[in-house]
């Protein structure tokens, strides 16, 4: 008999208290013995970091330069640092003692992307930049953002409620320090450019960053010889998860849960028996 995995999605600028009380109540519905979560087990170390920046500059930096919006949005709407379902099943892990399994491959799986053609096109576009404008001040927003990034990443891992106080006006602080010293325009023909290039690392990689989640997930479940697994997601990877889950032999989709942002979930696709 397959097992069964619940796939649960939800917004990830919901309060991660609302998603909590919904995650609680599908682990119980739904029997499930762990939960598996969308999160690297290994932290990107700043080594790395820097070393992947000398060669994939505009990704790093457009990482950097969204991520640090990002931290400021789940600070405001999920109250953490952290995607509001992320946050949740974490939660839900500490107070019931449910396993928690973090099956999303490590950050460098986006910053190995395209080998050296992708290298090559980051640095003509970097330099493209720099000539039109200034090197200067294109360095300028390179360093500026990554700093930021790392240092509210850095408070969030010594203090998360710290981190989300200070998040907002510290992403303020640091795009306006960027928009002073540098240019409006230039801060974001950088940010925009910088997007791009992560989101083509990230479409390059998208399919077997999915199919090695799918894998960890299947590994924990006959490891653990779980039947029943809630799988937290970001509602936006719903489709794509049942998509590739449809096509497994040993793995079936047990039930799914969707929840908007300020809305109770509902349940699109109830369990086989039910």
């Amino acid at each position: 008999m397959a097992c069964a995995l619940h796939l649960f999605g939800a917004s990830h600028l919901d309060r991660y208290s609302s998603i909590q009380e919904e995650i609680e109540c599908r682990v119980t519905e739904t029997d499930a013995e762990a939960i598996c979560i969308e999160a690297p087990e290994e932290r990107i170390q700043i080594k790395y970091w820097l070393l992947t920046l000398l060669r994939l500059p505009l990704v790093i930096t457009g990482f950097a330069m969204i991520g640090f919006g990002q931290l400021a949005l789940f600070a405001l709407f999920a109250r953490s640092v952290f995607p509001g379902e992320v946050r949740a099943a974490q939660e839900v892990h500490t107070d019931q003692g449910i396993p928690l399994h973090k099956v999303d491959p490590h950050f460098q799986r986006y910053f190995s992307a395209g080998g050296l053609w992708f290298i090559i096109v980051n640095w003509v576009i970097l330099i493209g930049i720099a000539i039109v404008f200034s090197p200067i001040q294109v360095a300028v927003i390179c360093i500026l953002a990554n700093i930021g990034f790392w240092f509210l990443r850095g408070i969030g891992q010594v203090s998360e409620r710290i981190a989300v106080i200070i998040a907002v006006p510290a992403c303020i602080i640091v795009y306006i320090a960027l928009f002073q010293i540098t240019s409006i325009l230039l801060v974001f023909v950088v940010f925009f450019t910088g997007i791009a290039t992560l989101v083509i690392a990230a479409k390059l990689t998208g399919a077997e960053r999915t199919d090695e989640m799918i894998s960890k997930t299947k590994t924990s479940m006959v490891e653990n010889e779980y039947k029943n697994v809630l799988y937290v997601t970001g509602q936006g990877r719903i489709s794509t998860l049942r998509d590739r889950i449809t096509n497994l032999s040993d793995i079936e989709i047990g039930s799914v849960w969707l929840k908007d942002r300020f809305e109770n979930g509902e349940l699109e696709q109830p369990t086989p028996d039910k």
